[in-house]
């Protein structure tokens, strides 16, 4: 008969209860482990499942849901899970009830889906956040069984590609009417003037920018301009065109004046200032006829003017003009001043009158 010794047993005893523990021990941090704790999303109704399972198809089996194969699924059934996981699940619309402008895709076709992301949709004014795998905004509004009335729109257009954060608006698209006044400039034309000196310019007409009225149809959707076409346009007032008057007279020295002159400027003025007071007008008038021609000709009666073909004391143009009042009028002081003294009585009323106008204008 053998005899255990106390210290032996008390060694033995230890060493099981020891094995006990580690045992135990390993079993529990297998536990803790092997335990998680998943969150699924199932068409927006969430429920928190624990399962000891390891994919995505195990937390489904733990919420007691089985997808079915027109669903989506993300991340995939085969997909490994850890502790805190969230899956969702989405049923796809039977798209026979969409009326997506543009067409719809047929049950046939299966939907390019992608990585699952977050967008905001905003449907007449009620905007809302949703995850989802469409890729294109058409697939997105089929996911969420959106009905497209014949006037409404979506922003933006049905086959733009979805990215994270973006933004889809769908909202009744309404239509006006909108009137544009435009200015419609003018153009500037120059003509010869013989009256100024070479490369002188004058302004005779003064441009002035027309209008022209436009009206456009718009279209806006959430208070946004989608499109403007044109519906109307009339020029309402026509611009009037700018006249500039270039000078082409010859400089002073190009003027023929013949060294024997029939007669001296000053008798010239003499003979002038005789029938201007015989025509009733005073000397203020005289002198207003004297800065005048001395401008013009220096009161020589052979003054020619090469480059216009002005001629004599009052620089008609042309010359022959003064034919009228005499067959001499070529050398004839007197036969130029009687023509010239018409000519400023007809267009201009008086000497003062004509030299107003040449101060303006640079010519009479």
């Amino acid at each position: 008969m053998s005899v255990r010794s106390p210290l032996r047993r008390q060694v033995t005893q230890w060493v099981a209860r020891s094995t006990v523990v580690a045992v135990l021990a390993a079993g529990t941090v297998g536990f803790a482990a092997s335990h998680k704790r998943i969150t699924v999303d199932h068409n927006g109704a969430m429920v928190t499942v624990t399962t000891f399972g390891s994919t995505v198809g195990d937390a489904l089996a733990a919420a007691g849901i089985t997808p079915a194969d027109s669903e989506i699924v993300a991340p995939s059934a085969d997909e490994k899970i850890s502790d805190g996981d969230q899956v969702t699940v989405r049923t796809p619309q039977d798209e026979s009830d969409l009326m997506l402008r543009g067409g719809a895709a047929s049950r046939s076709e299966d939907p390019v889906r992608g990585p699952l992301i977050n967008v905001t949709v905003t449907i007449d004014g009620a905007a809302k956040q949703v995850a989802t795998q469409a890729t294109t905004v058409r697939s997105l509004l089929r996911d969420l069984e959106v009905t497209l009335g014949d006037s409404d729109a979506v922003i933006p257009g049905l086959d733009t590609a979805l990215a994270e954060g973006a933004a889809v608006t769908v909202a009744e698209a309404a239509t006006s009417s909108t009137t544009v006044v435009e200015d419609v400039d003018f153009k500037t034309t120059t003509k010869d003037d013989p009256s100024l000196e070479k490369g002188e310019k004058v302004v005779e007409t003064k441009g002035e920018k027309g209008t022209r009225t436009t009206t456009y149809s718009v279209v806006t959707v959430a208070g946004e301009e989608i499109s403007r076409q044109q519906i109307a346009s009339a020029v309402t007032k026509a611009p009037v065109n700018k006249i500039v008057r270039v000078g082409s007279k010859s400089a002073a020295s190009d003027i023929d004046v013949p060294t024997s002159s029939p007669i001296t400027p000053g008798s010239a003025r003499a003979i002038a200032k005789e029938m201007v007071l015989d025509r009733g007008w005073d000397e203020d008038e005289f002198a207003c006829l004297d800065a005048l021609w001395q401008r013009e000709s220096g009161w020589r009666v052979t003054a020619h003017n090469k480059g216009s073909g002005a001629y004599g004391i009052p620089q008609a143009l042309p010359g022959s003009k003064m034919g009228s009042a005499g067959s001499d009028w070529r050398t004839s002081a007197e036969t130029q001043i009687k023509w010239g003294l018409g000519y400023i009585k007809g267009r201009y009323k008086t000497p003062c009158g004509a030299w107003s106008f040449f101060k303006a204008r640079n010519f009479y």
